[in-house]
């Protein structure tokens, strides 16, 4: 019975030595890739939609105050008249996968936890 778990024992063993060292494997790293990536895929999308049912004012990109590495792209949109809504492309993407995320910072009366359909709808409501 130990023959058999061995080789399972001795990957575990390898991939947990793996993680420690630099620039190891990560599942932590592999899942924020993968996060990442439907991002980019999600984001021209979501951008189309704003710039065809909104007045954009601009597309903006701010550097994270603590990570010089980490660039998020805003575009601010007219909504109710005078006022204007930020919107964050990355975030906003990013709700595909996880399905779940806090929209509190973009749209006031949202709820708390909303899927990116419910986002857009929202979001609409919103329009010029």
């Amino acid at each position: 019975m130990g023959v058999v778990y061995q080789p399972l024992l001795l990957s575990v063993q390898i991939l947990f030595m793996a993680a420690q060292l630099p620039g190891g494997f990560s599942p932590v790293q592999a899942a924020h890739k993968r996060i990442q990536v439907v991002a980019e895929q999600a984001k021209p999308k979501l951008e189309e939609l704003l710039r065809r049912e909104f007045t954009i004012f601009e597309v903006v990109t701010f550097t994270d105050r603590y990570n010089d590495m980490m660039k998020e792209d805003c575009v601010k949109i007219k909504v109710d008249g005078d006022k204007v809504l930020l919107v964050y492309l990355e975030e906003a993407a990013v709700m595909t996968f996880p399905p779940q995320v806090n929209l509190l910072s973009y749209i006031p009366d949202a709820p708390a936890d909303c899927e990116l359909n419910e986002f857009i709808e929202e979001l609409m409501k919103l329009r010029k």
